[in-house]
């Protein structure tokens, strides 16, 4: 599965929506509906950032 097809995915799961992940990825909205409609390249900065958020969500829902 290509990235762009796994993170619709993993959006469409998860109830997301484009402008939250956008603003996480620190990009405009139409840029990630870009990367994730034709699997335009995302900078690998912006996915740690968004990753990173992930992260501490997690870690702060469980305290």
């Amino acid at each position: 599965m290509l990235f762009n097809e796994r993170i619709k995915q993993l959006c469409e799961q998860c109830q997301l929506q484009q402008r939250k992940i956008a603003e996480a990825l620190d990009i405009d909205t139409a840029t990630y509906c870009k990367v994730e409609k034709c699997g335009r390249h995302v900078k690998t900065e912006q996915i740690a950032v968004w990753l990173a958020d992930k992260v501490i969500s997690a870690i702060m829902e469980n305290k």
